[in-house]
């Protein structure tokens, strides 16, 4: 009897534990809602900047990995990567680090949007916009959901 009671408490307790794992990853706001990680959110506007890709360049996105809470990306110049902390619509990134081509047509969508992640406090999501905003509650960035490739 004893042993059995034993296996009941590890199966309970590592159920626990496998279900606590996943609060990690916020669930969205409303139904239909897209969720905020493992999405791949392009990069529409920063600073109230509409964000316009040329031909040849690569479009600003950002991807919250859920496992390992890492942040992948391109700034539309360089990769970027990093990570992040997110409880309800509390959003914070981690150091970000990029690497150092130089693209004279981006540079300054590179710069605001690595300053907005820098700055980011919280994230709203209505359907498939993702708004990264400071402290304050002011708009830093907007995304729009994609499917991934």
């Amino acid at each position: 009897m004893r042993h059995s009671t034993a296996g009941y408490l590890l199966i309970t307790l590592m159920t626990m534990l496998l279900l606590g794992g996943c609060q990690s990853a916020p669930a969205p706001d409303r139904p239909g809602d897209m969720p905020l990680v493992n999405t791949y959110w392009k990069l529409m506007s920063v600073n109230d900047q509409t964000v316009t890709v040329r031909d040849g360049q690569r479009e600003p996105n950002i991807v919250l990995d859920a496992e390992g809470h890492r942040l992948r990306g391109h700034t539309g110049c360089n990769r970027m990567a990093g990570s992040y902390t997110s409880r309800g619509h509390s959003l914070t990134f981690g150091p970000i680090t990029t690497t150092r081509m130089f693209c004279a047509d981006s540079a300054d969508t590179e710069q605001d949007l690595l300053d907005a992640l820098e700055h980011t406090a919280r994230a709203h999501i209505q359907q498939d916009r993702l708004t990264l905003e400071d402290a304050d509650g002011q708009p830093l960035a907007r995304f729009e959901a994609r499917l991934m490739h």
